[in-house]
């Protein structure tokens, strides 16, 4: 088993419990999906909590095997924050994170930057294999990737209305022929490649508190 993430220094965990009112600006923005005011809350909050200087945030990495939990060294990619993972095989890794960062590697060789075109910086936040590619979801947006190059993949979204006709990708899931793909604000739908079947979700279930369906 595999998981990733971002080593974050105490001061800002700190400077998250104490500070109630901005507490609840992060937890509103949260609720309302609105990332770059969350983002720019959290920026806030670090500055305040390290005298304006950004502290330094680092990726995690870590693999359990044959009962032990082993930490790994990323830090030398200088990517701040790990959010996804794929494995093809154990010496087959693929790392995405923050800022467009792509990694390749396994944990007897240590992993490298993938260098790739199409000048995309936005956090890649979840990344899987579907059939002969690999697919790649980031803050606003869904990519092909063929281990050199980035295209941006266009989803038919269910409701265009919404956030501008902008995905807002949670996270992806091959399964199969079949490209699961989980959206934010536009909810669930199953890609084959070529059609976008959007899932209907009942609003009961959409709810904070679910009380049952009728």
């Amino acid at each position: 088993m595999w998981f990733c993430g971002t080593v974050t220094p105490p001061l800002i965990v700190e400077g998250y419990k104490k500070d109630q009112a901005l507490q609840d600006k992060l937890n509103a923005a949260r609720a309302a999906n609105d990332f770059p005011l969350y983002q720019s809350l959290m920026r806030e909050l670090r500055q305040q909590k390290s005298g304006g200087a950004e502290p330094v945030l680092k990726p995690l990495l870590l693999r359990y095997a044959d009962g032990r939990l082993t930490r790994l060294d990323v830090d030398g990619s200088a990517v701040k924050s790990l959010m996804a993972i794929h494995v093809e095989s154990p010496s087959r890794v693929w790392l995405t994170g923050s800022e467009g960062a792509i990694l390749f590697g396994s944990a007897e060789t240590g992993f490298n930057p993938v260098p790739h075109a199409g000048q995309v910086t936005e956090n890649l936040v979840s990344i899987d294999r579907f059939r002969d590619r690999f697919i790649i979801a980031s803050d606003f947006g869904l990519f092909e990737f063929d281990g050199h190059v980035l295209t941006r993949l266009k989803p038919r979204l269910n409701s265009p209305e919404i956030n501008r006709n902008v995905p807002n990708p949670l996270c992806i899931q091959s399964v199969g022929d079949i490209l699961m793909y989980f959206d934010l604000k536009h909810g669930v739908c199953r890609w084959d490649g070529e059609n976008w079947d959007w899932i209907d979700i009942p609003d009961a279930l959409l709810e904070r508190e679910f009380k049952g369906l009728k």
